[in-house]
């Protein structure tokens, strides 16, 4: 059984499943989600510069996005996606879940 974080097609012609973030923990030196099929993805603490800074009741205060695919830091104004714990891109992870990639309303037109 190949227990890598990277999405995978169950089938040829389905569309790969889409991970969910369940749960989320920071101690001392990682960042930790635990998806709802059961894998756990970590990050140093070090990839956030306010998470390290961070007091353990702030890193403990977080929201996972509406769509489960990202946290957010209220107090700290710290967002992390699902992406960077798959190490993909945002645009990349989206390819590859067959959506488009979020886009901040700007045009290059």
């Amino acid at each position: 059984m190949d227990d890598s974080p990277h999405l995978s097609m169950t089938q040829p012609d389905r569309a790969p499943s889409i991970p969910v973030i369940e749960h989320v923990a920071c101690d001392d030196a990682t960042i930790r989600v635990t998806l709802v099929d059961g894998r756990s993805l970590a990050l140093p603490l070090a990839a956030s510069y306010r998470l390290s800074a961070a007091t353990p009741a702030q890193r403990a205060n977080y929201r996972v996005d509406p769509f489960d695919q990202g946290i957010h830091w209220p107090d700290l104004d710290e967002d992390i996606g699902l992406h960077s714990f798959l190490g993909l891109s945002e645009e990349a992870f989206y390819d590859l879940l067959g959506f488009a990639a979020p886009t901040d309303g700007t045009s290059t037109d």
